[in-house]
């Protein structure tokens, strides 16, 4: 066999599929687990004063909206969740097994990837706004800060000229 046909096994992009890291799916549950778990302490404990937390009871319901990395996770066709708070450990109990069983590694795999699995698509949410507030409370915010310091000014005997 000669050399030129030695390099007829050589192959482009080999080395691409040689460098990447095999994808760990149990690995990539990990996050979506613990996520779980505090949900589940959270709410079993009435600790409703934690930042990111996925859920809020309102009247007897609690509404579940799970993300990964950030980003929702669209379980049943909706990023939202709506449980009734007797039935909402069981229901993380359920959520639980779904994930261990791998259940949820396509939607997983989409999140981390940024693409879209089978009709699932990722939902992208309104980027924040810096002050945390809509702008019609902003607007509220400065109309009273304004009328607050005409009061001041008035008080003081100073003339807004």
């Amino acid at each position: 066999m000669a050399l030129k046909d030695m390099f007829a096994f050589v192959k482009e992009g080999l080395e691409q599929q040689f460098n990447t890291k095999p994808r760990d799916p149990v690995a990539a549950r990990k996050p979506l687990l613990r996520g779980i778990d505090a949900t589940l302490d959270q709410f079993t404990n009435g600790r409703t004063k934690v930042p990111n937390k996925w859920w809020v009871v309102n009247n007897g319901v609690v509404a579940f909206g799970p993300t990964l990395k950030g980003t929702p996770l669209v379980l049943n066709g909706g990023t939202t969740s709506h449980v009734e708070s007797g039935d909402f450990p069981a229901f993380l109990a359920a959520f639980r097994h779904a994930v261990e069983e791998g259940e949820l590694d396509g939607e997983i795999a989409a999140i981390e990837s940024g693409a879209s699995v089978a009709g699932h698509s990722v939902a992208i949410g309104k980027p924040r706004r810096a002050s945390g507030i809509s702008p019609e409370a902003a607007r509220l915010r400065g109309q009273k800060a304004a009328e607050s310091r005409a009061r001041n000014k008035a008080a003081r005997g100073i003339d807004e000229g």
